[in-house]
């Protein structure tokens, strides 16, 4: 059987030629398609520079066609902008923005029959694009791919539809957490809480959502912490500890040093509230993550002293 990698290197030498014998005679669009599918070949192929390359060239192509009154189908000229933007975002942010930016008036144009996408690929483009913007701290920009994304998932009830939903809102909250628009923050993260809650309850939410989940209730605490609300911030701070825990428990991949952040804050807020019993179970579990077996050398400790 032959090998992904097998099927990518013919995919590869076909659009070569394509690409070569369009470039010598053949219309801009036809080019234009061929260049992006190349370069997304040459993406799955880890060729990130390459790929950079056959991208520039379909913006310069884009420019000349619009120059002559030739409109680039929507479709391909999204596609080339999301890629660009995606291969730029961790060594160029600005250059990520603008080509992101560039999408922005195009999303409302945007459906299901859109050529390079479907409705999966549409919510997973306005997801991973609202992401990298808000990473950036350019939060601002991530919502209108966000108001998009929810759009474009509709109101099917599957849970692939509902994770996603839970996500978009989590991300809309972390925007607006990071533009100071506190109120919007609380109103979204409360929206993500509740689908995904119902989600974790039935062992329906998956691994992309479950770090999310657990953020929506680690910077809602923050909010209400920040607003005055005490006992808000220790309810969603034990939420985000408790789901910690219980991936700890089943030996997932969960976030320690969060954990032990989360268990060292509610023991000085319980602290701080009074309530003495609660503080020092959570003091407990942060020595327990930061020394294992803690908990075994201090009841050593104390039945050596009361056998003295």
């Amino acid at each position: 059987m032959r090998t992904s990698d097998e099927h990518l290197e013919e995919a590869l030498a076909e659009y070569n030629e394509k690409v070569n014998a369009l470039e010598a005679e053949g219309s801009p669009d036809e080019l234009l398609e061929a260049l992006v599918n190349r370069s997304t070949i040459l993406m799955l192929m880890d060729s990130r520079v390459s790929s950079l390359d056959d991208l520039e060239e379909a913006m310069e192509l884009m420019e000349e066609m619009e120059e002559n009154g030739r409109i680039p189908n929507i479709g391909t000229y999204v596609k080339v902008y999301e890629n660009h933007g995606h291969l730029c975002c961790e060594d160029d942010a600005e250059m990520m923005l603008d080509d992101y930016r560039r999408i922005i008036p195009k999303l409302a144009a945007l459906n299901a029959a859109t050529r390079h996408y479907d409705r999966k690929s549409l919510v997973n483009m306005s997801l991973e694009c609202a992401k990298e913007l808000i990473d950036a701290d350019y939060g601002e920009h991530a919502l209108p791919f966000l108001e998009k994304g929810l759009l474009f998932l509709g109101s099917s009830a599957d849970d692939w539809t509902l994770n996603r939903r839970a996500e978009m809102y989590s991300l809309m909250g972390e925007a607006h957490h990071d533009m100071e628009v506190y109120d919007d923050a609380l109103n979204e993260f409360g929206k993500s809480i509740d689908i995904a809650s119902e989600l974790y309850l039935s062992n329906r939410l998956d691994d992309d959502m479950m770090v999310s989940f657990v953020y929506s209730f680690v910077l809602k605490g923050d909010i209400e912490d920040r607003n005055g609300d005490r006992e808000g911030s220790i309810n969603d701070y034990e939420s985000a500890a408790d789901v910690l825990d219980q991936l700890e428990a089943e030996g997932r991949s969960f976030d320690r040093d969060l954990l032990l952040d989360m268990h060292r804050t509610l023991s000085r807020l319980l602290m701080e509230s009074g309530n003495i019993e609660r503080a020092e179970t959570h003091l407990m579990k942060a020595m327990k993550l930061e020394v294992p077996n803690v908990d075994i050398a201090i009841n050593r400790i104390g039945a050596e002293k009361r056998d003295q």
